[in-house]
């Protein structure tokens, strides 16, 4: 992910909650611009959790993938089902 792909996204008016996945399978909710924080290089961001009181720092060379949409909070995942 290009760090200016994600600044984009977020200054995009009206924000959109996205959800920023990482290559270890944990993901983080954004449901407003003010959980992301970039640092000037733009390698790394904090982002805030939902509780307001604890952030994760994250490489951006490990963010594999971002959605966009209304929901911010994760759901459980399904079970996967085996084909074939």
């Amino acid at each position: 992910m290009n760090p200016d792909q994600l600044e984009k996204l977020r200054k995009e008016q009206p924000f959109q909650p996205l959800v920023i996945h990482l290559s270890d399978g944990t993901s983080y909710p954004v449901p407003s611009p003010e959980y992301i924080l970039r640092t000037k290089s733009g390698r790394s961001i904090a982002v805030l959790a939902p509780d307001g009181e604890t952030f994760a720092i994250i490489d951006m060379l490990h963010v594999t993938q971002i959605t966009i949409g209304r929901q911010t909070e994760l759901a459980p995942e399904e079970p996967r089902r085996r084909t074939g």
